[in-house]
């Protein structure tokens, strides 16, 4: 951990010196080098050799890709070689390793002592005397739609703004979202490598409600790390509120809006994208959408009810008061929820792709009862899910608006 701190001083102390000076330049070529990382991970992940899953070809492939983390230079294969040198052949390598890792650390920390010593009062002066001249202000594009276009009253717009700004400008919020979701488009992305011939009907049926429960559970632990302390939050501003006149209904109903918002899209998305890579009919796409709406409205109902009824006014950290008794409770009752949705939207479309096939053809006819029972069940999964979502939507706004009403500052 030594090594990569002080690299990353490093770094941060020429960016500093520099950036006063040079401030567009460096974004610049931060931004042409992030493109260029991001498209060539891209491209090598969609045009990257292909084999069948799980074969001799695959793993040796798998092992090829992996084969970076290989270097001699790296720190981390300076670790495992000094650990594997002391199990093999005794103490003499493995010490040999270990005073190259010590070695270049002391070294790094040395540098970068020796760098701040002639640079950190340069930089830190350049920093404080840049112009602090403000530009005139300038809504974004969606900042404007919000006050102008939504159809709601003032108070509800404004409180949503303000909730709106807080995430655009709080990068521990937006780079979690972008990280998980990114993470699961170039999985979806990458579904359609897997052989044709070894896929069925049933397979592709059964892998999308898999990815189905995978947003799923990410966009459940998203909303107690976000949503489920922004009501703690506010509690704290609530002196300021009041003076303002802003009713506290408003304050819970715009939470609601602001995650159902920045949840609804990229996992709607998300689960679109695994559809149509996985070839999966229009019907099926239209079942996981309603699913997916399902799914964002009663998680994020959870969280903001329960974070209205138990609020945490001891920490003033989001993190902190996601990993308390309400936070906790929230992501275990939503993983619940999750279950229950998907298995009762599941499993009756599932039966049902596999009742078309030509090989259940002649039991189905023999048996027409069980046809019945599977439409009967199809459209009893599909109501039971909506009466869920009822149920878990209903219960904890109910429950936190009370509980809010009647809370004191």
């Amino acid at each position: 951990a030594y090594i990569p701190t002080g690299v990353g001083a490093l770094i941060c102390l020429l960016v500093v010196y520099g950036l006063p000076r040079r401030r567009h330049q460096v974004l610049i070529v931060a931004g042409i080098l992030a493109l260029v990382a991001t498209a060539w991970l891209g491209w090598s992940l969609l045009t990257g050799p292909r084999a069948a899953l799980l074969t001799p070809e695959w793993f040796q492939q798998t092992v090829t890709r992996l084969q970076f983390s290989q270097q001699q230079m790296l720190p981390s294969w300076w670790l495992s070689a000094g650990l594997l040198e002391t199990a093999h052949h005794g103490w003499d390598q493995g010490m040999l390793f270990f005073c190259v890792l010590a070695a270049n650390a002391l070294m790094l920390r040395q540098a970068a002592v020796w760098i701040a010593g002639r640079w950190y009062r340069t930089a830190y002066g350049q920093l404080r005397a840049m112009s602090t001249r403000r530009k005139q202000t300038k809504h974004f594009w969606l900042d404007r739609v919000i006050l102008v276009a939504l159809p709601c009253p003032l108070p509800f717009r404004l409180m949503l703004l303000k909730d709106l700004r807080l995430f655009r400008r709080d990068a521990s919020q937006w780079s979690q979202f972008l990280l998980f979701f990114a993470l699961l488009g170039f999985y979806f992305l990458n579904l359609r490598q897997f052989e044709a011939e070894s896929r069925t009907v049933g397979w592709d049926n059964m892998m999308s409600f898999v990815n189905l429960t995978v947003v799923g559970l990410i966009l459940s632990t998203l909303t107690t790390r976000h949503v489920y302390p922004m009501i703690s939050l506010e509690i704290r501003r609530m002196w300021l509120l009041g003076l303002l006149g802003v009713d506290r209904s408003v304050i819970v109903w715009s939470k609601l809006v602001f995650a159902m918002g920045a949840a609804l899209v990229p996992c709607a998305l998300l689960v679109l994208a695994s559809d149509m890579m996985l070839g999966i009919s229009l019907m099926l796409q239209v079942s996981h959408q309603a699913t997916c709406l399902l799914l964002c409205l009663g998680l994020c109902s959870m969280a903001v009810g329960l974070g209205a009824r138990m609020p945490n006014l001891q920490e003033d950290s989001p993190p902190r008061i996601a990993a308390g008794f309400g936070g906790t409770l929230n992501l275990v009752i939503g993983a619940g929820y999750i279950v229950l949705i998907v298995m009762l939207a599941a499993m009756p479309w599932h039966l049902h792709a596999l009742a078309s096939q030509p090989v259940a053809m002649d039991y189905l006819e023999s048996r027409p009862g069980f046809l019945w029972w599977l439409r009967l069940w199809l459209w009893g999964g599909s109501l039971g899910s909506v009466l869920l979502t009822f149920v878990a939507t209903f219960i904890p706004l109910r429950s936190g608006f009370r509980a809010f009403r009647l809370m004191e500052p």
